[in-house]
């Protein structure tokens, strides 16, 4: 994954997680509002093919430092407006359900 100015430049590099381990595909990715993390749900590719229903959820710094896993079942993270909860898909009883997370760690909250 890597990042760009808007205006233009070289794509920076984000690493996200302690390695490089070549079957870590980062599958999704939203910015927080501030612009200083990014969301991002990644999955492990051993066997199967990275389905985004799965995968894990984590917030790391735009520097690509500072990994933290917030889900290992998640898709489709968005930001709240204030930066403040990260809303995601998950399953939930082989439905798809949405859960609302504090940005900052803590319990998922199931709302639909």
């Amino acid at each position: 994954m890597a990042v760009s100015l808007v205006e233009g430049g070289a794509a920076r590099p984000v690493l996200v997680g302690s390695d490089s381990d070549p079957k870590l595909h980062y599958v999704q990715a939203a910015w927080s509002p501030d612009g200083q993390q990014l969301a991002v749900v990644a999955c492990v590719d051993e066997l199967i093919v990275c389905s985004g229903a799965g995968d894990w959820l984590g917030i790391v710094r735009a520097d690509g430092t500072g990994w933290r896993l917030l889900s290992s079942i998640a898709s489709s993270p968005t930001w709240s407006p204030d930066g403040r909860w990260i809303a995601y898909t998950a399953i939930c009883y082989s439905l798809r359900c949405v859960h609302l997370r504090p940005a900052d760690g803590g319990n998922a909250e199931m709302i639909i």
